[in-house]
């Protein structure tokens, strides 16, 4: 059995289309672009927040959304 079995991503849709290709088939990805996910939240595993959406209420959204979230990946823009 795979690790990635039913392994769902909360992405930036930017940083998604950098990094889909190289993720295993099995991983589901639902992006985030202009504080809209494209897809459902309440199975999703893991979730990275860039502070560049600036927006708390936005990860509160998420947070609650997602409920089986077990990793929160925060990361700062870099200029």
């Amino acid at each position: 059995m795979s690790f990635y079995v039913n392994m769902k991503l909360i992405l930036p849709r930017e940083i998604a289309e950098r990094i889909g290709p190289q993720l295993p088939a099995a991983v589901q990805v639902v992006h985030l672009q202009d504080d809209e996910a494209d897809g459902d939240l309440a199975d999703a595993k893991a979730h990275l927040y860039w502070w560049s959406q600036r927006r708390s209420e936005l990860l509160g959204r998420i947070l609650a959304a997602a409920p089986a979230l077990r990793w929160v990946q925060l990361q700062a823009e870099h200029a």
